[in-house]
C-alpha cells in the first residue's frame, strides 16, 4: 500500500515542479471565455497545439471560471514528453446533448506520453440525456464519455472531479502506466451507464484514493486489463467494482493480475463482482485479490455471475466460455442488504477454480432472521431454510476458505468454509451448488483432509461424512438436526464434526465429482 501511494505522490510532485520552468499556454490568452456560454473549443485546441509543439516541457493552463467546450481531442505524438494540463476552472459540455451525439468522447487524450492532468472539474450536464433515455424515446444518442485516455503511456490524472457524465466518466483504453489519483466522480444513482472509471486493453494502471458515486459501476474492468492496482476507493452509490462484463465476443483478451484493496462500499447494488455473458468466448480471469473491503448495506457484497444479461432480454443462455481462476477474497466484512451475501454462479462448461475466501464476515442487517433460499434455479424444486444469510455456489470447481488458526479445533465443509470463515450470524449458512468437480472436507484443527463418501443412504438423501476424530453422522442424526436446528442433543458424541448433506431429487448421488446436480450443504455447526 505504502509503496504505491508514495511512488504515485512522488510522481505527481515531480510533474508539478516541472511546470515551474515550463512554457505556459493559457487558454484565456487564446480567446477562451469563462462565462459558461461562449464556445471556447478553438481556444483550448490552440493552447494544446502550442504545448504539444514545444520542444521543452509545457503547461496548458485553464484559469478559474466556467468554460463551455465541445469535443476536444488532444492528440500526440508531441515534441516533448512532459505536458501538464492544469485546470483551476470548470469545463462545461454543451447543454444540447446532440452537439456531442456523434462523438464517443467529450475530452480525449490520444497517442500522448508523459501528460499530467491536475485539478479542475468536468461538468458534462448529462441530466438531459438521462431524461431522454428514461422516457423510452428511440431518438436519444448514446452520449459521450467525459474523459478518455487512449493509446497513451505515462499519464497521470490527479485531483480531477467529473460530474454528471453522459456516459462513462473516465476511460483508460489501450494504455500503459496510467495513474488515476484522488479523483471525485459524482452522478445520481439513477443515471444510466455512467461508470466511474473503466479500464480495458491496458497494463500498469493504478487507481488510488478516489471517491466515486454514480449510476453504474464505480470501477469497471474490461477485456485486456492486466497488472491493475485499485486501492483506497470509496464507492456509493453505484454498482460496485466489477471485472466485466466479459465474454461478449468470442475472441477476447483476458484479465489478469488485479489487486483491489482497502475499498469501501455504501448502499451499492454490488460490492466485489465478476461478470460474464453466457456465450462462447476464449476470455479469462486469473489472479485477482480482493482484500480489506468494508460493505455497508450492499445488496450483493460478493458475486460471480457468469450468466450476466442486463434487463434479462435476449439473453444468450449458453455456457460462458470465460474461465475464472485464482480469485482470493480476504478480510471482507460488513452488512448485506439481502440474505444472499455471497453468490458464485459460474460457467457450467468451465467451473470456477481456485476460489479462496479468508476472513469473510458479512451479516444481513446485523440480525438473526430466518431466510428461505429457493434452490429451484435448475428446476430442482428443492428449498431450504437458513439463519441470517447464505452462500450460494453454482458451477464452482474448487473453493478454499480459511482463517488464522484458533486455539480450539474447529471443523468446516466445502473446503474450509465454516465457523472460522463464515458469514456472520449465519449459524447454518446454505450453500447452493451446481457442477462441483470436487469437494473436500478439511479439519481446521490439524489440517488433515478427507474426501467425500457415501456412508449412509436412505430416502433419496446421501450423507457424506468425515471427521478427524472418526465421527460421522447418520441419516437419523441428520433428521434430528434438521428438525432441531443447530442445538440440542443431536450433536452428542459427535465432536468436531465435519459433514455435508446432499439432497438430490430422485437420485442418490455421492459428494465426490458432482456433475449436473443441485443440492445444499449445512456447515459451521460449532457447539
Amino acid at each position: 500500500m505504502a509503496n504505491h501511494q508514495l511512488l504515485s505522490l512522488a510522481t505527481v510532485i515531480a510533474a508539478i515542479i516541472a511546470t515551474v520552468s515550463a512554457a505556459s499556454y493559457n487558454v484565456y490568452t487564446f480567446g477562451a471565455k469563462p462565462d459558461g456560454r461562449t464556445d471556447s473549443t478553438k481556444a483550448f485546441m490552440a493552447a494544446w497545439s502550442g504545448a504539444c509543439g514545444s520542444t521543452m516541457p509545457a503547461t496548458v493552463y485553464v484559469p478559474k471560471g466556467r468554460f463551455m467546450v465541445g469535443g476536444l481531442q488532444f492528440s500526440g505524438p508531441c515534441k516533448n514528453g512532459a505536458i501538464t494540463v492544469r485546470i483551476d476552472g470548470t469545463l462545461v459540455a454543451p447543454a444540447n446533448y446532440f452537439v456531442l451525439a456523434n462523438a464517443d468522447y467529450w475530452v480525449m487524450f490520444h497517442g500522448v506520453q508523459g501528460v499530467t492532468i491536475v485539478g479542475g472539474t468536468l461538468d458534462a450536464q448529462g441530466a438531459g440525456l438521462w431524461a431522454c433515455k428514461s422516457s423510452g424515446s428511440r431518438n436519444c444518442p448514446d452520449g459521450a464519455t467525459s474523459l478518455a485516455i487512449s493509446n497513451s503511456n505515462d499519464v497521470i490524472v490527479y485531483g480531477l472531479s467529473s460530474m454528471n457524465s453522459q456516459m462513462f466518466h473516465i476511460v483508460v483504453n489501450g494504455c500503459r502506466d496510467v495513474k488515476v489519483l484522488g479523483v471525485n466522480v459524482v452522478a445520481p444513482s439513477t443515471s444510466p451507464n455512467t461508470d466511474g472509471i473503466h479500464v480495458q486493453l491496458s497494463t500498469g494502471v493504478t487507481i488510488l484514493n478516489s471517491k466515486i458515486g454514480t449510476g453504474d459501476d464505480c470501477v469497471s474492468i474490461g477485456p485486456g486489463a492486466t497488472n491493475l492496482w485499485i486501492e483506497g476507493v470509496t464507492c456509493g452509490p453505484g454498482h460496485g467494482i466489477s471485472i466485466g462484463s466479459l465474454g461478449k465476443d468470442l475472441n477476447e483478451q483476458g484479465v489478469s493480475n488485479v489487486t483491489v484493496k482497502r475499498v469501501t462500499f455504501t448502499g451499492t447494488e454490488n460490492g466485489l463482482r465478476i461478470k460474464s455473458w453466457a456465450r462462447p468466448s476464449n476470455g479469462f480471469v486469473n489472479g485477482v485479490l480482493f482484500q480489506n473491503a468494508i460493505m455497508t448495506n450492499v445488496q450483493n457484497p460478493i458475486v460471480i455471475d457468469q450468466h450476466y444479461c442486463p434487463g434479462s432480454k435476449n439473453c444468450p443462455d449458453q455456457a460462458s466460455g470465460v474461465r475464472i481462476s485464482n480469485v482470493k477474497y480476504e478480510d471482507v466484512h460488513g452488512t448485506s442488504a439481502t440474505k444472499v451475501a455471497v453468490k458464485f454462479d459460474c460457467s457450467k462448461q468451465y467451473p470456477c477454480r481456485g476460489i479462496t475466501m479468508q476472513d469473510v464476515n458479512l451479516s444481513f442487517k446485523n440480525e438473526l432472521q430466518a431466510s428461505s433460499i429457493d434452490l429451484d434455479a435448475r428446476k430442482s424444486a428443492l428449498a431450504a431454510q437458513a439463519v441470517g444469510c447464505s452462500l450460494q455456489l453454482l458451477d464452482v470447481s474448487d473453493i478454499l476458505c480459511s482463517s488464522p488458526a484458533r486455539s480450539k479445533p474447529t471443523h468446516s465443509v466445502v473446503g474450509r468454509l465454516g465457523a472460522p470463515c463464515s458469514l456472520a450470524h449465519c449459524s447454518a449458512p446454505i450453500v447452493q451448488t451446481l457442477n462441483f468437480d470436487f469437494l473436500k472436507f478439511i479439519n481446521e484443527g490439524d489440517g488433515s483432509e478427507g474426501t467425500s463418501s457415501d456412508e449412509q443412504t436412505a430416502d433419496g438423501i446421501v450423507a457424506g461424512t468425515w471427521s478427524s476424530e472418526g465421527g460421522g453422522v447418520t441419516v437419523e442424526q441428520w433428521r434430528r438436526m434438521e428438525a432441531g436446528g443447530c442445538g440440542g442433543e443431536a450433536f452428542t458424541g459427535v465432536p468436531n464434526l465435519g459433514f455435508g448433506i446432499l439432497k438430490v431429487k430422485g437420485k442418490n448421488v455421492g459428494l465426490k465429482n458432482l456433475k449436473g446436480v443441485v443440492g445444499y450443504f449445512i456447515s459451521s455447526f460449532n457447539h
